[in-house]
């Protein structure tokens, strides 16, 4: 069963176990928002992730950064 990250529009994320028919199902965060499935990075991505900007901007490209 895939791990799916969630976020609310107060910026906490949640993780779930969850079968990839449920994915898109509502989640209800710790502080009783609901919770939208974002795109989470791989941990093959060699020290690049979405930056900041890519979760709160969604009417831009998503930008990655490096992490090293």
């Amino acid at each position: 069963m895939p791990l799916y990250e969630y976020r609310c529009s107060e910026g906490h994320i949640s993780e779930m176990l969850r079968k990839m028919t449920e994915r898109d199902d509502p989640l209800i965060c710790h502080c009783g928002l609901e919770a939208e499935r974002k795109i989470s990075v791989c941990n093959n991505s060699f020290g690049w992730t979405p930056s900041d900007d890519s979760y709160t901007d969604k009417s831009k490209p998503i930008t990655l950064v490096r992490n090293v």
